[in-house]
């Protein structure tokens, strides 16, 4: 176990670099000699600003002083004999880099790690890096990642893959608002909580409070998340302030199952130009819309299911959906015979989804299913070990996810990379962390989500591709929720300009990841 302590500072423009200077080793002063502190983190671009468009010259000349302070952090390290953890730009070679650094208790650098999902403007001054470092050291296995990074999911997991016990986040979390005091960001908000649950690791991550050149609004809210995806400490969103936690690195959990013998990772080290989301993003003048519909119901019996089904579905087609997502049907292997009950109940254009047991082979299987009027869509099995289908229907592209698979980030990131425009999410084990997953899903992928769940205290949701909630029902009650939706807005993957989830990608990531395994597979067999 160790203690860590974020260091929430106010965002300097880059022609305050000696203010910056000084508020940098005055911290780790101050919080020494308040605490007994094994590990000082500060935020992305502590050093010498985020945005170095503000005043170039200024730049240049932080730049030149980089060394030196590198030095004295070390030193001050060493003083106190504590890690420290910062961000700040580095030249490695002639490319800047937007790096986060760790020094020992020696003073000694033990890594660094350069941000690899640049985000807006980030490339017109930095190189993406390549490298996903953990560092062994005597407080637990530790990675490092660098703001943007924590949106896309490899990112994380190969960290995890690596054995990595806590993941280090040095963030300039931007957002806008118009109450300092509520200021929000998706990452903090459920994209981070996520990070830690699916791969069974501590986060800590500290962001800084306050504007800087007039444009980049800081969301402040460092925080310490917990392998179950809780946040154990936070800070404010508009005061300077070190929040301190206590790390117990024997509480990791093992990360969600990856499915190793199965082709997920086939799909995410694809070249980009074989991706067939490219082909379909080509699709984005045509706005044709549609209201999809989430079917909440309890039932008890075969008859109970389909006499719910059949009410919900003539109310909806009335109100002219034509997208519904109908309950699991259970444990019983009653999903054909509803799929033959309802399908003469469809108007044409309709397609109803649900997952359920069935026969294949010989042998039970649980399996998520589409249908229309006159056609079938399916079936997509339920941990399988086969590419995952996503499937033209008259609704658009649709990818069928069922229970937890969805804790499964690469299940998801392949749909997407296939063409699904939305996601179908037929869920049958409540959790508290649900809700961010499914926010995470959408966001990370930017796709459409439609999730389904009948329990007392969680709620069926529909979620846009920024991450927003559409719909939700009220938990543990008969309620159909609608939402009107432009499925064709789910292939346009740009987030911001400069940073867009498919273009974005660099394949080489999953390949890492998949490296990662293996080697921690090889470690387990001759441990």
């Amino acid at each position: 176990m160790f203690r860590v302590a974020c260091v929430q500072m106010e965002a300097r423009n880059v022609s305050q670099y000696l203010q910056t200077e000084q508020e940098i080793l005055d911290s780790i002063d101050t919080v020494c000699e308040k605490d007994d502190i094994d590990l000082i983190v500060f935020p992305e671009c502590t050093w010498p600003a985020y945005y170095l468009g503000e005043n170039p010259e200024a730049a240049e000349l932080a730049h030149e002083r980089t060394p030196q302070l590198m030095e004295h952090i070390g030193e001050k390290a060493a003083l106190y004999g504590v890690y420290v953890a910062m961000g700040l730009y580095l030249f490695q070679g002639r490319s800047l880099r937007n790096a986060g650094v760790l020094w020992n208790p020696q003073g000694q650098i033990a890594g660094r790690v350069y941000k690899s999902n640049l985000w807006h403007f980030d490339s017109k001054y930095v190189a993406p890096g390549e490298e996903f470092p953990v560092i062994e050291t005597p407080l637990g296995k530790i990675g490092l990642m660098i703001c943007a990074d924590g949106r896309a999911p490899e990112i994380a997991r190969i960290l995890s893959l690596k054995g990595a016990e806590v993941i280090i986040d040095m963030t300039n979390l931007v957002t806008s608002g118009s109450d300092p005091t509520v200021l929000n960001n998706p990452q903090i908000e459920y994209m981070l909580p996520v990070r830690a649950y699916e791969n069974g690791v501590w986060i800590i991550v500290c962001d800084k409070i306050g504007l800087e050149a007039y444009t980049v609004l800081n969301t402040g809210r460092s925080c310490i998340i917990n392998p179950y995806g809780h946040i154990v400490a936070e800070a404010s969103p508009n005061q300077e302030e070190v929040i301190t936690a206590a790390i117990d690195t024997s509480i990791t959990l093992p990360p969600h199952r990856l499915y190793p013998e199965h082709c997920f990772f086939s799909r995410l080290g694809s070249s980009l130009e074989s991706l067939p989301i490219l082909s379909f993003t080509k699709e984005l003048t045509a706005f044709t819309g549609l209201l999809c519909s989430v079917a909440q119901f309890s039932w008890y019996d075969e008859e109970h299911y389909f006499a719910s089904a059949s009410r919900m579905i003539r109310i909806l087609q009335d109100q002219d959906s034509s997208l519904i997502l109908l309950p699991d049907s259970g444990e019983a292997e009653i999903l054909d015979r509803l799929v033959h009950y309802l399908q003469p109940l469809l108007s044409s254009g309709t397609v109803v989804c649900l997952s359920g047991k069935t026969r294949l082979n010989g042998e039970e299987r649980k399996a998520m299913v589409g249908f229309s009027k006159d056609n079938f869509y399916g079936p997509a099995l339920y941990q399988d070990d086969h590419d995952p289908m996503v499937f033209q229907t008259e609704a658009g592209r649709l990818g069928f996810i069922v229970d937890d698979e969805m804790s499964l980030p690469e299940k998801a990131r392949c749909l997407m990379l296939e063409g699904a425009q939305v996601f179908l999410w037929s869920d049958s084990f409540p959790k508290r962390i649900s809700r961010n997953v499914a926010q995470c899903r959408g966001a990370e992928n930017k796709v459409f989500l439609m999730r389904n769940i009948v329990a007392d205290e969680d709620s069926s949701l529909i979620i846009s591709p920024s991450g927003a909630i559409l719909a939700a029902a009220l938990p543990g009650k008969d309620q159909c929720i609608s939402s009107y939706i432009v499925p064709v807005e789910a292939y346009n993957k740009t987030v911001i300009p400069g940073t867009n989830v498919v273009t974005g990608r660099q394949p080489n990531f999953y390949k890492n990841a998949l490296n990662a395994l293996k080697e921690r597979q090889d470690r387990e067999i001759d441990g």
